[in-house]
């Protein structure tokens, strides 16, 4: 019988991610705020393109995309799909005229006016954007721009709401009771969380785990956060992302689980 290895596919997880679609702060996110979030976004990329001249090369889209991975790819890819950007037989991007459009301040600042409970997300947004030719020609650092109080973590639970993340700590809680429901005596279950920044699910359910049953694996990349997690939850077996890297630090085998945080793609 094949061994279940991935969390989300365990019925009570999906059942509460199924919930949050239901959740009025979700509907709202997704029906209005991530689609004028998508505007702002390529709003940035015609400016930087528009300052360009109206026209990048494929080379410059290289020598831009250095160090940045797919990033710049992704962007002009959108605003390909939005009609906004043509690209060329030569690998060069060009402007489509489609008439005056928006400054990309006024859409900033409508986000923020209609919008002011997503703050920390539209502020990031504009962050990067208004300096995104800056980004891109490598004169000005991501970490300067992104605000210190921004990380993958902080926007997601952000997005997710309180009630949101009550429904995905009680699902968490419910496959992992489940899951030690099924195994044979004597064995324990084993689960890795990979964290991104933030409160871990680890912490947040540590009172409730059964570690006489349970051993549960934190991966960490803060040095701050884990040196806390080892003084307040000693029952946590915590790694470094250096430790990881080694085979044989932690070994996924019967009974085992990977837990995902939800902003993570991969």
């Amino acid at each position: 019988m094949p061994v279940q290895r991935n969390a989300v596919a365990c019925s009570p997880l999906v059942e509460a991610l199924q919930c949050l679609a239901d959740e009025p702060a979700q509907v709202r996110y997704l029906n209005e705020v991530e689609p004028l979030l998508d505007v702002l976004c390529n709003s940035f990329v015609l400016d930087a393109v528009e300052q360009a001249g109206g026209r990048i090369s494929a080379e410059q889209v290289a020598q831009w995309s250095q160090g940045q991975g797919d990033f710049l790819g992704m962007l002009l890819r959108h605003a390909e799909h939005d009609g906004s950007l043509q690209r060329s037989a030569d690998g060069s991007w060009q402007l489509v005229d489609q008439g005056e459009r928006p400054t990309s301040q006024a859409i900033w600042q409508e986000l923020f006016k209609s919008y002011p409970e997503y703050f920390q997300i539209i502020h990031s947004v504009g962050r990067i954007g208004r300096h995104l030719s800056a980004l891109l020609d490598g004169s000005q650092a991501f970490d300067t721009l992104q605000p210190r109080e921004t990380s993958g973590a902080s926007l997601a639970r952000l997005v997710l709401g309180a009630a949101g993340q009550q429904h995905l700590l009680s699902g968490i809680g419910q496959t992992l009771a489940a899951r030690l429901a099924q195994l044979p005596r004597g064995q324990r279950l084993r689960v890795l969380e990979f964290g991104f920044g933030g409160a871990s699910f680890a912490e947040l359910l540590y009172a409730g785990l059964d570690f006489d049953r349970l051993d549960y694996a934190y991966c960490v990349a803060e040095p701050e956060l884990e040196q806390r997690l080892r003084d307040d939850c000693p029952a946590l077996e915590v790694l470094g992302l250096e430790q990881l890297a080694d085979a044989g630090t932690f070994r996924l085998g019967t009974g085992a689980y990977r837990l995902w945080p939800p902003w993570y793609r991969g």
